[in-house]
């Protein structure tokens, strides 16, 4: 349907990439520089187009600019990807089998890189070894939980892990690199070039052939341009994964399609004060937010509800209830903990979503009976009041990583535990969650027991797209664009 109206999509952009030393994608929409890009109208209309800067790092394993990194994904494929469910897929690896600690990976055979030289797990080996050694690396983290990474035969890569985890095989996708450098790709693309242009063209070698044949990347210095190109016609592709505000003003055909992201809101509970130092105030707290009204007022729906803290998207919750509704006898036993206490509810003031969350949530709690003293603050201001614990509750956003482990937030010793919460009958679940004695269902049932923390929703990433491409599937907070090779263009 054609759009004549502003239309704005709230999401936020919390990767660890940025895309130029100048801008931070965190906080600007898709930040970088490169050559100011020509008027084309007169040269041939490629497939599909996307966004992308050779003045920056183009290396898929080292860059930190958000859109190389996943034009790139196009380029090097991985021994496994996340999909939807927040479950690992095989791409390069034939199969993945998990005995105690060691991952076996084992290759398909007859992979080729572009330059048609073999594929072997050496190689793989060798992008985890880069991965593991690269400061900037958004994938350094991952293979650092590895103790060992290595080839046990042309075909077989045995990954060892230093601790269990919940998701290992999420772990496994490093781009892979001929002897771990960017030189041959094993993608579905290769670069190339067309009119002088450079592009990105199907990979004859590739061992699934995409069904759009040819991607032109197109360059810009000036963030304002990126929405230009976009608005023109120019750009087909916009992805605004964990996303921020932005505003648009297009006549042409496109749509919006959202997708998992691992933005995670919630609402830090300060246990050493005294109205909700009891489980029982925390989780009353919990049953008295509307979370759903929330997620569907102050983000457009573009974000998951959930009580827990994990994405309601993982295949792992499925039949789950992850922000069921309160019966009215259930919402009145809630407000009777924490009816009459008077809470200094902080929340960082220099965003309008996270301000709307807040205030959605404060209005909760009053209704609840709770007298909530609302206080918005700057960066300055609201880092030292959670330093110094001056708050009741506070509002707060992370991201979860690939390993889908929240502990960080509410675990003993945390890094991200603000108020210093401790359990151990919690930490010992988590432990069990990770190690398969217990199921998911039980770590749920401990954590609603404790409440650490009140988790409010996860937001969706937000791709902007030309009406005429379809196919999108398997898009997750770490693979933006999915399976690409099942993209068409009507």
């Amino acid at each position: 349907m054609k759009k004549t109206a502003v239309l704005i999509i709230m999401a936020i952009l919390l990767s660890l990439c940025s895309c130029a030393p100048v801008y931070d994608p965190r906080t600007e929409l898709i930040g970088a520089y490169g050559e100011e890009q020509e008027n084309t109208e007169a040269l041939p209309k490629y497939d599909l187009s996307l966004l992308y800067y050779p003045d920056m790092d183009t290396n898929p394993i080292t860059t930190d600019c958000y859109a190389n990194s996943e034009l790139l994904k196009l380029v090097y494929s991985p021994a496994v990807r996340v999909d939807d469910k927040l479950d690992p897929v095989c791409v390069l690896a034939e199969s993945c089998d998990i005995s105690g600690l060691t991952i076996t990976v084992r290759l398909k055979s007859g992979l080729l890189f572009s330059d048609g030289t073999p594929v072997t797990a050496k190689d793989a080996a060798a992008s985890f070894a880069a991965a593991r050694a690269s400061d900037s690396s958004p994938y350094r983290r991952q293979a650092e939980l590895f103790s060992s990474c290595y080839a046990a035969d042309s075909l077989t890569l045995v990954c060892v892990l230093s601790e269990p985890q919940l998701c290992p095989e999420a772990l496994l996708d490093v781009p892979i690199m001929k002897n771990g450098k960017d030189a041959a790709g094993c993608g579905p693309y290769v670069f190339s070039e067309r009119n002088g242009d450079t592009v990105l063209a199907a990979n004859e070698t590739y061992f699934d052939a995409p069904s759009v044949k040819m991607i032109t990347l197109l360059e810009t210095k000036r963030d304002d341009a990126v929405t230009d190109l976009f608005s023109s016609g120019e750009l087909d592709l916009l992805s605004l994964p964990g996303g921020e505000s932005m505003s648009l003003t297009s006549l042409r055909d496109y749509k919006i399609i959202s997708y998992p992201s691992n933005s995670f809101i919630y609402l830090d509970i300060n246990v050493q004060s005294e109205p909700l130092s009891s489980a029982q105030a925390r989780r009353a707290v919990s049953v008295c937010v509307d979370r759903k009204a929330i997620a569907s007022r102050s983000f457009v729906d573009l974000a998951d509800a959930t009580e827990y803290p994990f994405n309601p998207h993982w295949s792992a919750l499925e039949g789950s209830d992850c922000a069921p509704e309160y019966s009215a006898e259930q919402k009145a036993e809630a407000a009777a903990l924490i009816s009459g206490n008077k809470l200094k509810f902080i929340y960082p003031s220099d965003s309008d979503i996270k301000t709307a969350v807040a205030q959605s949530a404060a209005e909760n709690l009053n209704a609840a009976g709770a007298d909530i003293d609302l206080v918005g603050l700057d960066d300055e201001a609201f880092e030292s009041a959670v330093k110094s614990k001056s708050y009741d509750i506070c509002l707060c956003e992370t991201v979860i990583s690939r390993t889908l482990d929240p502990t960080f937030i509410y675990g003993t010793g945390g890094s991200l535990n603000l108020s210093g919460f401790e359990d151990g009958e919690l930490d010992e679940a988590f432990l069990s969650l990770k190690n398969g004695s217990l199921k998911i269902n039980g770590y749920l049932t401990v954590f609603s027991l404790k409440t650490p923390i009140v988790p409010l929703l996860f937001r969706r990433g937000v791709m902007y797209c030309d009406n005429a491409a379809s196919g999108f599937t398997a898009q997750s907070p770490w693979n933006s664009l999915g399976d690409f090779c099942k993209v068409t263009i009507d």
